[in-house]
């Protein structure tokens, strides 16, 4: 397993560790189970707030335009849960942080999930998702 591939398997399970906290235990406890075996560790936040915050990982990406439910910082990065989140506005999300250069090592994934991760040339990582109408996104400084 690559260090992307990791990566994106604990931002799925932090995302939907966060939004099920975050929204009263709202996803599917299956679908939780699921994501938590595939990764190798679930870490916990440091800080956890109700907006975007100003740091040196979110000055890497455009501040979405989309309203935060949850977000903070924890070991991986820094993760924000979407409030009621389209999947067209996630979709929209993802190419402004094209646009903003994380476009090496590009993933997107689309289906009954919708998922892109990629880096950029300072790197960051970066990792979105779209599922059953929950969605987030994680930034990383990868080592």
């Amino acid at each position: 397993m690559t260090k992307l591939d990791f990566l994106r398997n604990v931002a799925t399970a932090v995302t939907c560790l966060v939004m099920t906290t975050a929204c009263g235990g709202g996803s599917k406890p299956s679908t939780v189970e699921n994501i938590q075996k595939q990764t190798e560790s679930v870490v916990e936040a440091k800080s956890v707030s109700s907006g975007w915050e100003s740091n040196d990982y979110t000055k890497q990406v455009p501040k979405p335009d989309i309203s935060i439910s949850a977000a903070g910082e924890s070991q991986l990065g820094y993760s924000a849960n979407f409030n009621n989140a389209t999947l067209e506005q996630v979709k929209a999300y993802a190419a402004k942080v094209k646009e903003a250069g994380f476009n090496i090592e590009a993933y997107e994934g689309d289906g009954d999930m919708y998922s892109y991760s990629a880096k950029n040339a300072a790197g960051y990582g970066v990792y979105l998702n779209w599922a059953q109408g929950q969605a987030g996104v994680l930034i990383s400084k990868l080592k």
